[in-house]
């Protein structure tokens, strides 16, 4: 991380951050550190990989400048979808989100029917050589996220894919519910910001993370009558987001990303 913030100052092409990650990931792996058993830590699951097959199975939801007809629906561009490397599985109809850790590893799939009558919206699927087997501590986003930027978090993917184009630093559980193991994903970062529902599940999140994060962490409530961060009018996002992080500015973080 102190690597990372340096090279802002002093670029040099030839730091490999991704690959340092997936070294760091792997070196955690093969010797856990020693805790003190009386800390109130919970190390960083690893969790099994996925094979990059399962994703290249899929077709890409974009073409050029063109999305699939469910995500022109929920105003996602072409250049977020590419971006976020969405896809189509067009066996289970869903728009597919891949899931990946600090280093980039995918870690998980996660599709969202594109027609009302599946009574399943969501679906986390399965590893396939360890039936049942979802990397559930994973955060969508992590792999893109800079932890001493400010770190906004939201419930779903959509939420996500909308808030992205005006804080690109944007993480997600994917879910309304937050396991231990996936809070310590957030070590190390110096400040979130926390964009919930306004329903019981969403505040049952800002207690978790109040509880976990303490003064780091700052939430901020959808007006009233908005049902989610996805289905916010674009403005209304940028007005909300700008009363937490004074320099958000739409867009002004996507060449990073590219």
């Amino acid at each position: 991380m102190s690597m990372e913030t340096l090279h802002e100052h002093h670029p040099a092409k030839d730091w490999q951050f991704a690959a340092a990650r997936q070294i760091a990931c792997n070196e955690e792996e093969a010797a856990p550190p020693v805790l003190d058993p009386d800390a109130d830590i919970t190390p960083p699951k690893v969790g099994l990989a996925y094979p990059e097959e399962m994703r290249l199975a899929m077709d890409p939801a974009w073409h050029e400048d063109e999305v699939h007809p469910y995500l022109a629906l929920r105003g996602v561009s072409a250049q977020t979808a590419r971006l976020w490397d969405l896809r189509y599985d067009a066996k289970r109809m869903r728009i597919v989100t891949p899931i990946r850790d600090f280093g980039g590893t995918l870690m998980g799939l996660h599709g969202r029917a594109v027609h009302a009558s599946n009574s399943l919206r969501w679906l986390a699927y399965e590893h396939p050589a360890q039936k049942g087997a979802t990397n559930r501590h994973i955060l969508l986003g992590e792999h893109k996220f800079t932890p001493h930027l400010p770190v906004l978090v939201v419930e779903s993917v959509f939420d996500l894919l909308a808030c992205f184009p005006i804080w690109p630093n944007v993480v997600s559980p994917t879910a309304a519910t937050f396991p231990t193991s996936m809070m310590a994903r957030f070590d190390g970062v110096q400040r979130v910001v926390t964009l919930f529902d306004n329903d019981k599940a969403g505040s049952a999140a800002r207690k978790t993370f109040s509880k976990h994060l303490g003064n780091t962490c700052q939430h901020l409530m959808l007006p009233e009558g908005v049902k989610d961060a996805g289905e916010a009018k674009i403005q209304e996002l940028e007005n909300l987001l700008l009363t937490a992080i004074p320099a958000v500015k739409s867009l002004a973080l996507l060449d990073e990303y590219s």
